[in-house]
């Protein structure tokens, strides 16, 4: 199914050598592959326009779709589709984004207790010493220690790979101040 993206417009220019021409009216087709000056582009046979949100054109405080997209991946455990944007959406992706608790992907997987997707963000470079912005302001370590102690001992292989990775050899002891106010 073709989609008409601009009613009256029948003819567009291309990066390429290739043009949008109307085959019926109200449709437009790629002639032979390419992207117009709008983003539109053949996918399949059908006409797509591909997101015009890329991060500098957001405005502050907005998220692109592929970065929320990514944290939801995380944050739900689907290790594929994370596996997925990392290779190949890898420069739309902040790996070290922070949602507005100040967590980033790495520590909604720590919180999730999901080994493989720590791993992965883990060898993907995901800093491991990035604080939450919430009053205890944990880092994801920090966060697995207080899980596997209070709640799930389940946690101590995380709190290995995080110790590992935060570059601790043996366990460090946890925090003795409880969070800290943050400065805005």
């Amino acid at each position: 199914m073709q989609r008409s993206p601009e009613p009256g417009t029948e003819t567009g220019a291309c990066r390429s050598t290739t043009a949008l021409v109307a085959k019926e009216p109200g449709v437009r087709t790629l002639q032979t592959g390419g992207i117009d000056e709008n983003g539109w582009y053949s996918k399949n046979g059908a006409l797509v326009q591909r997101s015009q949100e890329t991060p500098e054109h957001l405005p502050f405080g907005q998220v692109s779709a592929t970065q929320q997209g990514f944290m939801d991946h995380v944050q739900a455990g689907r290790v594929d589709r994370v596996e997925d944007l990392l290779e190949f959406h890898r420069d739309k992706i902040e790996i070290d984004f922070q949602d507005a608790l100040g967590q980033t992907p790495l520590m909604l997987a720590t919180l999730a207790g999901s080994i493989d997707m720590v791993e992965i963000l883990l060898e993907a470079r995901a800093d491991p010493h990035i604080r939450e912005r919430t009053e205890m302001a944990y880092t994801p370590l920090e966060a697995a220690q207080v899980i596997m102690e209070d709640e799930d001992p389940d946690f101590e292989e995380l709190v290995q790979l995080l110790s590992r990775a935060s570059g601790h050899e043996s366990l460090p002891s946890k925090r003795s101040d409880h969070g800290y106010e943050f400065r805005r």
